[in-house]
């Protein structure tokens, strides 16, 4: 997984992040690389990027708010603990949407908001019910638009973002989905991709 931001190319590579110029040339040069204390390379591979942070979701151990405001110097500046493992997340500007898998059927795959405006202390300030993402393992999170497209084992939620301490994260709509695939997003159409 990739993710491009202001002339840079972000990539996990095992459980580093890697930061490539796409202004000094072609091949395009390595000019960071953070390593990311409990990474688990099978984890960490769908982070995401929005303005001055990236995120990334390390399963048991949350999810690392990493500095990105100097892209040739990035630096870990929090981590947002979850009671379920994380394995996809998604960003908009000061928002984390976070990806956390059931921990039984009434702890169910669910969706975590947090205000990262102060990245060293995250605070939850929403989550959905859960319940229209079944109990399985959360897949991929996009958001396009003021959409966000979360993927559970069984089931594919919409919802519209962002969300306020004042508003409940409802589904603009849900579907049964089989399992497997990604979320592929591209122009006015939504398609749901199996693999």
């Amino acid at each position: 997984f990739v993710d491009v931001q202001g002339g840079y190319l972000y990539a996990m590579a095992d459980t580093n992040l890697c930061v490539y110029s796409l202004s000094d040339g072609s091949p395009y040069p390595l000019v960071a690389r953070l390593g990311i204390a409990n990474g688990n390379a099978n984890y960490n591979r769908d982070f995401a990027v929005s303005g001055a942070h990236a995120v990334i979701p390390k399963y048991d151990f949350g999810v690392d708010i990493i500095d990105v405001s100097d892209p040739r110097s990035p630096r870990w500046v929090g981590n947002y603990a979850t009671t379920g493992g994380v394995q996809s997340v998604a960003a908009q500007g000061r928002y984390l949407y976070v990806g956390v898998n059931a921990v039984s059927p009434s702890v169910p795959t669910r969706v975590e908001v947090v205000d990262v405006l102060n990245p060293a202390l995250p605070v939850l300030v929403a989550k959905t019910s859960g319940f229209e993402l079944g109990t399985g393992v959360m897949g991929q999170m996009k958001i396009q638009n003021e959409y966000l497209y979360a993927k559970g084992t069984y089931n594919l939620a919409i919802y519209r973002v962002p969300w306020s301490r004042t508003q409940m994260p409802l589904p603009a709509t849900s579907a049964l989905v089989d399992a497997g695939g990604g979320i592929s997003i591209g122009g006015t159409i939504d398609h749901f991709v199996h693999a």
